[in-house]
């Protein structure tokens, strides 16, 4: 260290200034390449849907149509699958099984969907609502007609509970309610209407719309 002093001081004025002026210039291109570099992170994965595929997306980073969103399995229609990322025939595949009575009773149970594979129902499972159920209100919703039972059009204002009953997902208690409600009306005014009864999910108000009709003369 000693020995570095005397060195230091035996050089002249001016080369003691150029040993300073050299350390620091070589101090501040060290420091520089600190204060200029960008911290660039890879974005995170983030699950999308996804035209053909909600996994095909995640995986390549595709940019995906919509956002996930919060569903109920047994309630939404094609277009909702379809929105989720879900193939045409996958989305086929869930409609023929609700309209031959299948439910969705837990989340898990999208698992069990043909065509969807395991990792793409690990995406959608966080997002499954089911709503809760009474047992009566599940024996109720009875998705198909009997086999063989002919199906006709019936007039909202003016159908029997026993009518009402041939229509698919419609039982005794259901029939039961729909009169009561229509009587406390007075009469539907709209189709949609009878859609409010309570009890009568939208999944079997879509299926049996089809069915329905009104006179429109008072």
């Amino acid at each position: 260290m000693k020995k570095l002093r005397s060195d230091y001081f035996s050089f002249s004025k001016k080369e003691r200034i150029a040993v300073v002026v050299l350390l620091t210039l070589t101090g501040i291109f060290l420091v520089l390449p600190y204060f200029f570099r960008k911290d660039v992170s890879p974005p995170a994965s983030i699950p999308v849907p996804a035209k053909d595929s909600v996994l095909a997306n995640v995986i390549v980073g595709k940019p995906a149509p919509g956002k996930l969103f919060y569903f109920n399995p047994n309630t939404i229609t094609a277009e909702e699958w379809k929105a989720l990322g879900l193939r045409n025939r996958t989305v086929k595949t869930i409609l023929n099984y609700r309209e031959k009575g299948g439910r969705f009773r837990q989340a898990n149970d999208i698992r069990k969907i043909w065509g969807l594979t395991p990792a793409e129902a690990e995406i959608l499972l966080p997002y499954v609502r089911l709503s809760a159920l009474s047992s009566k209100q599940e024996k109720e919703i009875v998705v198909v007609s009997k086999p063989g039972k002919l199906l006709h059009n019936i007039d909202v204002n003016k159908a029997t509970v026993e009518e009402w009953k041939t229509l698919p997902g419609i039982g005794e208690v259901l029939a039961n309610r729909l009169v009561r409600f229509r009587e406390k009306l007075g009469r539907f005014n709209a189709v949609e209407q009878v859609g409010k009864t309570y009890g009568l999910s939208d999944s079997v108000f879509r299926q049996l719309k089809p069915y329905l009709h009104m006179d429109t003369l008072h």
